[in-house]
């Protein structure tokens, strides 16, 4: 693979991502795409069977944390889960997506709507916009805690299982285990809760 993508991108991203593996079954890489994919689709199914070695499910289950700085010079933790915590997730998700629409109905933006809270988001931004002049009109927001690392895993664990027993075995074999958070060479752990990432790479919670 180094001899099919720049050095640079290894150097910069430190990890595989998914258009690594894009890249792996397309171009020069299509001769090995059989062979690839059903390697991946072993991983992927002992993840989802809860078969996955521990080892292995608390690499899946981790992420490495990038530091964003805010306007007030502040610091945004932003933890950017590996591909295949992604890719893990994305297939569960197929199995039961439809129907955790439906349970969780209109409380929520995440789960069977398309783009549902980047679509509220741009509409706020547009009427803002247009109506910013309008001195009759006001908009309150309210940012009570910062909500990095405070969803403890107990309660969607529970629901995970009473909800969705068909994904349980494989989501708790690898959100059951130790959680770290990798920043260069440090890593920081255990973590007793979930990033926001985690829960919107779930889509469970907007």
């Amino acid at each position: 693979m180094h001899y099919i993508f720049p050095q640079r991108d290894f150097l910069r991203t430190r990890r595989i991502e998914g258009s690594t593996y894009f890249g792996c079954v397309c171009g020069e890489g299509s001769a090995i795409a059989g062979e690839l994919l059903k390697a991946i689709s072993v991983v992927v199914n002992l993840c989802l069977a809860g078969r996955c070695p521990k080892t292995l499910a608390e690499f899946v289950a981790s992420a490495p944390l990038m530091p964003l700085l805010k306007p007030d010079n502040g610091i945004r933790p932003i933890a950017m889960g590996m591909i295949w915590r992604r890719l893990v997730f994305k297939q569960t998700m197929r199995g039961v997506g439809k129907e955790m629409a439906k349970y969780l109905g209109d409380f929520q933006f995440g789960v069977g709507v398309p783009s549902g809270a980047e679509a509220v988001l741009h509409s706020t931004n547009i009427f803002l916009n247009e109506f910013h002049m309008d001195g009759s009109l006001a908009m309150l927001t309210v940012d009570f805690s910062n909500a990095f690392n405070l969803v403890f895993r107990t309660s969607p664990l529970h629901e995970v299982r009473t909800r969705c027993p068909s994904i349980s075995y494989g989501w708790i074999s690898c959100m059951g285990n130790q959680l770290d958070y990798m920043w260069a060479m440090t890593t920081f752990g255990p973590l007793l809760g979930f990033n926001r990432e985690t829960i919107w790479g779930l889509h469970f919670l907007p």
